[in-house]
């Protein structure tokens, strides 16, 4: 928003605003809302899953209620029927002993009942702590919500199965212990009851017709066991594949809330892991329920088959003796059948008692068959039966093993519930908490969702301003009107005289700003305007003279969100014209209630936004009619340019009347638009009003909203023909108006639509702006005039490329020889199939070039850069050829730096031929031009003179002290410069200037390359940004201050103090002592045409004036303990030579005698004394006591017992004279070598060297 410049008197009391701000929350409404639904889903599936589980469960419970009744029943009668049966007996019996024995096997049978009995009410106990069991899973479940209770009801149904199957496996063991019993009884007392062994084969007969019969009832209800656990391996499996989903369910629910809540993602994740500890336990008991059920039905297939074939013996020689015994084993069997039916469900056991009882039929049936032949066979069977009977006495011991297998199983199952249950409860807490946690999520996004959409804020945006303060304006249309005599609308205004009128603006368009974007319509209640003259408190709500016709909330046409209100006066009374008094207005928004609190809502409070203040602004403005083709791209109306608002009577004219011919060259003037003949012009389209007050105010009036509207009239409008004769045609006979605003193109008759005879005619029309709010007392407001001009269709051909032309770039000239010559002319005459005559009579060259085909087609927009094209024949002779010339320069046409490197410019122009009998009718032609521009570069000879290179980089050397032109004789002190011609040769000689190094140039210069900076500050380890390059490359600059230049295009050189004197004061800059030894990035840099190329570039190595001989000397001391000092001579321990010629003298060096050091060279160099750093001496002595291999550790560090130092070194003397003393100041002789190394610094003018003094410390013994 442009800034408002208020003045005092105003703004005074315009200041105070009202802000607000709204803190935006991080967006996690759809996760939060995907989770939220996938724990729904998930928590229903679980519910539900548990509520059929603990159906079937408890089915299940029901069931073996209903076996437990029918197995009570069942022994209840074989009580009765075993009593009857001993009575029986008793009564028959007529030897009291035989009948005695007789009997035992009855009671044998009557303690098989009782341990029948006695697994019965083992039974019942399982069934009771199953139920019990079930009961306390039941409420453990209920109390997390009823989750996974499938799960552990399935594993307390099967624990309990287990535990009936236990005692039903203890009642079998008691009954086959009692008829093991009972057949030993038998065997002892065989002689004796011979005569009753008869009875008993014939009841056999009997057993084994109804032992065959429970054999296939057995084998029935094997089968049914068998399927029923198969249907519960299928329940297992079926719950595996919730408890994967679970799992899945979880992991995606993870997934979605990834990164988004870390809190709620580690309870998913605990929740995660139970429920996989889950899927991991029934995994494990499905593999057991697999195990079981296959090895029930092998097994029970196995026993059933054998009992069968075992039972298979003819058996019709069996006497009926025993027909009372053979109907109580029978129901001793179904007794025994129906146990096993109870015991369905459970695991492969079941076939252990199958096969105890298999065997003990077998034994029986074999015995029977033996008494039926003879007593020697029975009591040989017997015996038989005696070694079968302690088979099974092995196959109870394995069942006993395996009763303890399973009771194992049973205990690990009942340890697997526990954890299972503790699990439970985890899941349960996480889950719970989980959803505390998405329920206070929503809750608060659900408050931040809302607060979200509340508005914060409302901005005016102002379109007009008064003395810079923001104002709502509405215009008042004052015009004066021209009567409705026709003949008074011929004329450039209205009469004089003539009343004024005022038109109101009824209706004004203004924009705010609304902040948030998601501001809903709906929330705001009421939008009003509150208005003051004496303050800018909104609280005084006076009620503003305007008011809102309709609104609505969008994106403007810059994107903006805003408020779109459409603005209505509420008073007939002028407002704003007064400067010193005017009223102000704030948009005030009430908003819906539910942004308020309920406090809020209890005090009578309102939810209320306000904007800024805006001055309420009326104009007047005059309305003038304007050309809708006069528009800018942003659709407001262009002024000040001829046609914009269209002409006035005496332009169209040339201030004569309506009825005077005009001449010829009027057929260009004063055309609004060309018109194809055969359409028709909305001449309502081509209306604008505008604000002809302010011409470049850019105001546009809607003419609906003010009650304008236009008239038109084809008026008499006479051109002069050819050459301006005396015949001449009146333009209004070629145009009608349908329905009063649609122009149609006529033949001469005026009559005949869409004729060719219109084409060229322009006839004109004249538009009268009225105001008709009034249709009795309608005036008009303003008149103006504009032509149409009918033309024929246009006709444009592309014939395509003519001419290709290549030429060299040459800068700020003329392109010359660009002729299209005749042999190319040819192409075009015989593509249209004209002679050449035929060909420039039927066409004529228009001279302008164009960027595009379609703006030549269209001849708009010529390119004057694109220059011009004639026809080069004469005006006078027939027959000659019409070559075209194109004359074009790059002056206009400069190559830019992308097409130097590219190495060419292209130039494409179009032209075209102009139908001479329809202007809207021509050839479009293309001619383009290469032209190749020359590349700079070295110029040819030149080269690079080796023996000052080396690694690519130009050696740039210190200033000899006995150099003919840079020595002593003209300055103090050495200097670093070189010349970069030097490093160049030309056929043996150096060149003389630098503009001798390249083909061509305008300006050719060595400067520092400022792309390579860093490695500058790489190679002198500092900072790049320290580093910069300066009066255009010339200068390279270290911290602000010069470190090298080049001068004269020649010279680079190192800065210092004094460059002119290089007197021995001149001291080096610290970037340019930081660059000695080390090398600076140049270029070789050519311009020309305003282009610019990279000839070469390179680094400049500064070379390094001095160095030393040997940078680590070594003397030896020894030892002395009695208070004293040992010393050595450093005489000759220094010797620094220049460094950079062949033949390198000594600067300076410290021997007794024989020295060579050079004065004069000292100076030059601006070498100082040497400096021993005793300070920082090391040794190779450390902390702990041992000598190490270098010396690491502080001399001063190395100290007795009260803190003094244990060793001392020193220099003394000067220069050859110069010693180091050595100190034992431990009281204690050394007893091996230990090392000393003290720095010695050397400061030169453009260097400062290092070296190293190493002291080896010997024990004196």
């Amino acid at each position: 928003m442009r800034r408002k410049f208020i003045s005092a008197l105003l703004f005074g009391a315009l200041v105070t605003a009202s802000t607000s701000t709204f803190v935006s929350c991080k967006d996690y409404d759809d996760d939060i809302n995907g989770l939220q639904g996938q724990i729904t889903t998930n928590a229903s599936t679980l519910e539900e899953m548990v509520n059929e589980k603990v159906s079937n469960l408890t089915t299940e419970i029901n069931t073996l209620k209903d076996q437990d009744a029918a197995l009570t029943q069942a022994l209840d009668q074989a009580k009765a029927d075993l009593n009857a049966a001993i009575e029986e007996a008793k009564t028959a019996a007529s030897d009291a002993e035989a009948a005695a024995k007789a009997y035992a096997d009855v009671q044998a049978e009557a303690a098989k009942v009782a341990a029948i009995e006695a697994a019965k009410q083992s039974i019942a106990d399982a069934q009771a702590q199953l139920q019990a069991g079930i009961d306390a899973a039941t409420q453990k479940l209920e109390e997390i919500s009823g989750q996974v209770s499938t799960h552990e009801t399935q594993i307390a149904g099967l624990l309990d199965a287990d535990k009936e199957l236990q005692d039903a496996i203890t009642a079998a063991n008691g009954k086959i212990d009692a008829a093991q019993t009972t057949a030993n009884d038998a065997l002892a007392s065989a002689q004796e009851a011979n005569d009753k062994l008869a009875q008993v084969v014939e009841n056999l007969a009997t057993v084994k017709g109804e032992l065959d019969s429970q054999i296939s009832l057995l084998g029935d209800k094997v089968d049914q066991a068998v399927a029923d656990i198969a249907a519960n391996k299928a329940e297992v499996d079926a719950d595996i594949a919730e408890a994967n989903s679970l799992i899945k369910s979880n992991a995606d629910a993870i997934a979605a809330l990834q990164n988004k809540d870390t809190e709620l993602g580690k309870l998913i994740e605990a929740n995660t892991q139970e429920l996989t500890t889950l899927k991991g336990q029934l995994e494990s008991l499905q593999s057991t329920l697999d195990a079981n059920l296959e090895s029930a039905k092998a097994y029970t297939d196995a026993q059933i088959e054998g009992l069968k074939s075992a039972l298979g013996i003819p058996v019709e020689e069996i006497k009926t003796n025993f027909e009372d015994i053979q109907e109580r084993l029978g129901k001793a069997e179904e007794q025994l059948a129906e146990i096993v039916e109870a015991l369905k469900s459970d695991d492969g056991s079941i076939g252990s008692i199958s096969s105890s009882i298999a065997s003990l039929r077998e034994d029986l049936t074999e015995l029977t068959g033996q008494v039926a032949t003879n007593l020697e066979t029975t009591n040989q069977k017997i015996g038989e039966l005696k070694g079968d009977i302690e088979e099974i006495n092995g196959k109870l011991s394995t069942n006993s093993s395996n009763i303890s297998d399973l009771q194992e199983r049973v205990s690990t199952l009942e340890s697997q519930i526990g954890q299972w249950a503790e699990g439970i409860g985890t899941v349960a807490e996480n889950v719970k908490l989980m959803q505390d946690n998405i329920t206070a999520h929503s809750d608060e996004l659900a408050r931040l969702a809302g607060l979200s959409k509340q508005l914060k804020s409302l901005v005016f945006c102002p379109t007009t301003y008064v003395d810079g303060i923001e104002c709502i304006k509405f215009a008042t249309l004052k015009y004066q009107d021209w009567g409705l005599n026709p003949s008074d609308w011929e004329a450039n205004s209205a009469k004089s005289g003539n009343k004024y009128y005022v038109i109101d603006d009824a209706e004004q368009y203004e924009e705010y700003f609304a902040n948030p974007r998601n501001v809903l319509k709906s929330d705001i209640k009421s939008l009003e305007f509150v208005s003051n003259e004496a303050t800018n408190t909104r609280a005084v709500s006076n009620e503003a003279p305007i008011a809102i016709a309709s609104w609505d909330l969008g994106n403007n046409d810059n994107g903006a969100y805003v408020m779109k209100l459409n603005l209505k006066k509420t008073t007939d009374a002028s407002f704003g014209t007064d400067k010193d008094k005017f009223t102000i207005v704030a948009l005030k928004a009430t908003l819906d209630d539910k942004y308020l609190t309920e406090e809020e809502k209890k005090n009578g409070e309102k939810a209320e936004v306000y904007s800024d203040w805006a001055r309420l602004y009326e104009t007047s403005e005059t309305p003038r009619i304007h050309n809708a083709l006069m528009v800018d791209a942003n659709g407001k109306p262009i002024s000040g340019k001829s046609g914009s608002h269209f002409w006035t009577y005496s332009e169209v004219y040339a201030n004569k009347t309506k009825n005077d011919a005009l001449p010829t060259r009027y057929n260009a003037l004063h055309i609004a638009q060309n018109v194809y003949y055969e359409d028709e012009v909305d001449l309502d389209e081509l209306m604008m009003v505008c604000d002809g007050t302010n011409t470049e105010s850019g105001t546009i009036y809607d003419e609906e909203k003010y009650g304008l509207d236009y008239e038109y009239h084809i008026m008499d409008y006479t051109l002069e023909n050819e050459g301006s004769t005396t015949d001449a045609t009146n333009q209004k006979h070629f145009a009608k108006l349908k329905d009063g605003h649609i122009l149609v193109s006529t033949a001469r008759d005026g009559q005949t639509e869409k004729n060719r005879d219109a084409i060229g005619r322009q006839p004109m029309i004249q538009v009268v702006l009225k105001d008709v709010r009034d249709p009795q007392n309608v005036k008009v407001i303003d008149v103006r005039y504009f032509k149409i001009k009918w033309v024929d269709k246009t006709i444009a051909d592309n014939y395509g490329e003519l001419e290709d032309f290549t030429a060299d770039y040459v800068c700020g000239a003329a392109v010359k020889d660009l002729v299209v010559k005749e042999e190319v002319m040819n192409g075009i005459y015989t593509k249209y199939n004209m002679s050449r005559d035929e060909f420039h009579n039927s066409y004529k060259l228009g001279s302008s070039l164009y960027a595009t085909a379609d703006d030549a087609m269209n001849v708009q927009n010529p390119k004057a850069n694109l220059g011009t094209i004639v026809d080069l024949s004469d005006a006078g002779g027939h027959g000659q050829t019409h070559n075209l010339q194109w004359n074009i320069n790059t002056t206009q046409n400069a190559a830019t730096q992308a097409e130097y490197e590219q190495g060419y410019k292209d130039i494409t122009a179009y032209g075209y031929y102009q139908s001479t009998s329809n202007e809207n009718s021509r050839i479009v032609f293309e001619v383009s031009l290469r032209l190749n521009i020359a590349q700079m570069a070295y110029a040819d000879g030149v080269n690079k003179d080796q023996t000052m290179w080396k690694d690519g980089a130009r050696n740039v050397n210190p200033q000899l002290e006995s150099d003919a032109n840079f020595g002593n004789s003209k300055y103090s002190t050495t200097m670093i410069f070189g010349s970069f011609l030097k490093g160049y040769i030309n056929n043996g000689q150096t060149p003389s200037s630098i503009d001798q190094l390249v083909n061509f140039n305008d300006d050719v210069n060595f400067v520092f390359d400022e792309d390579k900076l860093s490695e500058v500050a790489q190679a002198t380890g500092t900072n790049e940004y320290d580093w910069a390059v300066k009066n255009n490359g010339k200068e390279l600059h270290y911290k602000g201050q010069q470190a090298a230049f080049i001068s004269g295009n020649d010279r680079i050189q190192l800065w210092e103090s004094n460059i002119t004197l290089g007197n021995v004061n001149s001291v080096p800059s610290e970037g340019a002592k930081l660059l000695v030894g080390k090398s600076v990035p140049v270029k070789l840099v050519d311009e020309w045409c305003d282009l610019t190329d990279i000839i070469d570039a390179y680094n400049v190595n500064f070379l390094t004036p001095l160095k030393f001989t040997e940078s680590y000397k070594s003397v030896t001391l020894k030892d002395i303990t009695a208070g004293g000092s040992s010393s050595s001579a450093l005489a000759g321990t220094i010797e620094i030579t220049e460094a950079f010629t062949t033949n390198k003298r000594v600067v300076y060096d410290n021997k007794k005698t024989g020295s060579k050091t050079n004065a004069a060279l000292v100076k030059w160099y601006a070498v100082e004394t040497p400096a021993y750093g005793v300070a920082q001496a090391k040794t190779n002595i450390q902390t702990n006591g041992q000598i190490g291999e270098s010396c690491n550790t502080l001399l001063t560090d190395i100290k007795n017992a009260d803190g003094s130092a244990k060793y001392v070194v020193e220099i003394v003397g000067t220069g050859a004279n110069t010693q180091v003393k050595f100190y034992n100041m431990s009281g204690n002789a050394i007893g091996q070598e230990f090392k000393i190394e003290i720095p010695v610094t050397v400061v030169t003018k453009w260097q400062t060297m290092h070296a190293t003094l190493a002291i080896t410390v010997q024990p004196a013994i």
